[in-house]
């Protein structure tokens, strides 16, 4: 698996988010335990885009469920390093007429989500250098 770098969408924390955020047919609690499944397999980038549905941004609740569902994924892949290498959270860049409901959300509150999964990946090791290459990046593109 040489070169092989997985990208997995994880928009959401908790089933409510989810169906509000990306509208699958797929079921959440599955999709979830398959990329929890998935985490240890093969080197990923979990990608997240945060923005408010109808005017609605994800209350703390829905921000510490994803926080737990991103460290729960890195912790997944960690056997001695992780293989979740990269979180990019991203904000709405342009309208879609497609999906009229997402709005942006200001760079500030991108920037506090990514500052505090970074915290959270200090506190388990897998953020900042490290010598057994278990550093997860975390970066915002607003």
């Amino acid at each position: 698996m040489g070169g092989l770098d997985i990208w997995l969408k994880v928009d959401a924390g908790t089933e409510e988010w989810y169906r509000k955020i990306d509208r699958s047919s797929v079921p959440f609690g599955p999709l979830m335990e398959a990329f929890h499944r998935f985490a240890s397999l093969a080197p990923l980038t979990i990608q997240t885009m945060l923005c408010a549905i109808d005017g609605e941004v994800p209350g703390p609740q829905e921000a510490q469920a994803w926080q737990d569902r991103v460290l729960d994924l890195v912790a997944a892949g960690a056997a001695p390093t992780t293989l979740v290498r990269r979180v990019h959270v991203y904000g709405k860049a342009r309208p879609a007429p497609e999906d009229p409901l997402a709005q942006a959300l200001p760079v500030a509150y991108l920037e506090g989500r990514a500052e505090s999964l970074r915290r959270a990946l200090n506190a388990l090791g897998y953020g900042g250098p490290s010598a057994t290459g278990a550093r997860v990046e975390v970066e915002v593109f607003p």
